[in-house]
């Protein structure tokens, strides 16, 4: 299979002051750049998303504001995702959420990886098992 037409975005999933996910996301990006597709790196400090301020469901995708649009354009020619994320209280943080929130058919139907950071050794999956 061809994948040299692939376009991955790596998204830095934290807006946080003095963060260290710079140094992991550039550390990502080494290392799939070895690799047969194009990359972007993608800093969701740079992205002006405010808490998700659109009156219709991003289902619709009708986006009434100029940030949810970019942020649209920035996400939708990409065909999977790798998001670098830290662990902020055992899960990942608002920003991050808050970012996926803004869309809905751009994520659809594309791969996604995390790598992920922290003193807890990054977000883990909860489970709603309780024999696990």
């Amino acid at each position: 299979m061809d994948t040299g037409g692939l376009g991955i975005g790596i998204i830095l999933g934290s807006t946080r002051p003095r963060r260290r996910g710079a140094s992991v996301a550039a550390w990502v990006a080494e290392l799939a750049s070895t690799r047969d597709a194009r990359y972007t790196l993608i800093d969701l400090a740079d992205q002006g998303l405010p808490l998700l301020d659109e009156p219709e469901s991003p289902a619709k995708g009708d986006y009434a504001h100029a940030h949810t649009r970019a942020w649209a354009d920035l996400i939708s020619p990409l065909d999977g995702f790798v998001f670098v994320t830290p662990e902020y209280n055992h899960s990942y943080p608002a920003a991050l959420k808050n970012a996926i929130d803004f869309l809905w058919a751009e994520w659809n139907d594309k791969a996604a990886g995390i790598v992920s950071y922290g003193n807890a050794g990054g977000p883990a999956p909860r489970s709603t098992c309780a024999a696990c």
